[in-house]
């Protein structure tokens, strides 16, 4: 059995690892949210640690969209997601997990998505190039989270050596509906809450990002906080108006967020490998098992995950 090193000395580099081995799942594997797994067709693909396609794509697609200055007045009506009311961001981006061998593993965005969004945010005042990266970042940001949450079970399954094929069904079927509920909190997708807080996070640190594509010249931090400002009201009025879980980002985000990531994998570790499921966390330090996130690049993408933009 390959060892795991601990959490807090995860290398920032692809680590060398495979899962245990497991009986194929009773019912077929899903992305999470998603109901439909067809893959649509790929515009562009990272390939390790290049994302050169990917950015030439988003710049193509900034070209196409021809935005000059943005409005001076955001409009009256309040910011709408980009998918229809009781969903959530999987209708964008979803993740396949690495246990799964047909759709290929990978965080799958769809450009269309990231179009309405930075339109959405180029109306409330923000420059559309930005307003683009921005988009991509929150979508990113919501799946790299499924992804780390993956590989923190993939952890705890080699040090607990529970991987008989059961529990990671179980866990997979978590993913089609949802098992975990915190009294009182109303967290049904405890993971999808989790989710959009980093994908928040992610949108308002690029959002805030004083540079501007050279390494001389920075921009007026007045308008990185502008931004962030833009940013934070733009993405907390679309999660708002999202199916359950989607919508609690705010009960998760700080000083909360450490506990609900312990609650989370403390719901994971003691899950019950005969059918059902028992969660008494917050166990202080679980939190630890979900691999601190890995960002390079200019599009500050995880090396350890493949990317696709597809056209949905």
């Amino acid at each position: 059995m390959p060892q795991e090193r601990p959490s807090w000395d995860w290398p920032y580099e692809r680590p060398v690892w495979e899962p245990l081995p497991q009986r194929p799942p009773a019912t077929p594997p899903r992305s999470p949210g998603r109901i439909d797994d067809r893959l649509p067709r790929v515009i562009a693909a990272s390939e390790g640690d290049d994302t050169s396609a990917i950015e030439r794509e988003l710049e193509r697609r900034v070209q196409r969209a021809g935005r000059g200055a943005p409005p001076t007045q955001p409009p009256q009506s309040p910011p709408l997601p980009p998918w229809s009311p009781g969903d959530g961001t999987d209708k964008c981006a979803w993740y396949v997990s690495f246990r799964c061998g047909d759709p290929p593993f990978g965080i799958y965005i769809c450009v269309e998505c990231i179009d309405r969004i930075a339109e959405v945010l180029w109306q409330h005042g923000m420059e559309y190039a930005r307003a683009q990266r921005v988009a991509f970042a929150f979508l990113y940001g919501h799946e790299q989270f499924h992804y780390r949450v993956d590989r923190g079970v993939e952890m705890l399954e080699h040090g607990l050596a529970v991987a008989t094929g059961v529990v990671t069904e179980l866990w997979m079927q978590r993913w089609l509906s949802s098992r975990h509920h915190s009294p009182g909190s109303g967290l049904d997708l405890l993971e999808e809450a989790c989710s959009n807080q980093q994908a928040l996070s992610a949108a308002m640190k690029e959002a805030g990002d004083l540079s501007t594509g050279t390494t001389k010249r920075k921009r007026p931090k007045a308008d990185g906080d502008r931004d962030k400002a833009i940013a934070k009201h733009v993405f907390s009025e679309m999660m708002k108006r999202s199916a359950p879980g989607y919508r609690d980002f705010d009960k998760v985000s700080r000083p909360n967020t450490g506990l609900a990531h312990d609650e989370l994998m403390s719901w994971f570790l003691l899950m019950n490998p005969f059918g059902g499921s028992k969660a008494v966390g917050p166990i202080s330090g679980m939190s630890t098992m979900i691999p601190r996130p890995v960002k390079s690049g200019i599009l500050k993408t995880d090396p350890e995950v493949p990317l696709y933009l597809v056209d949905c």
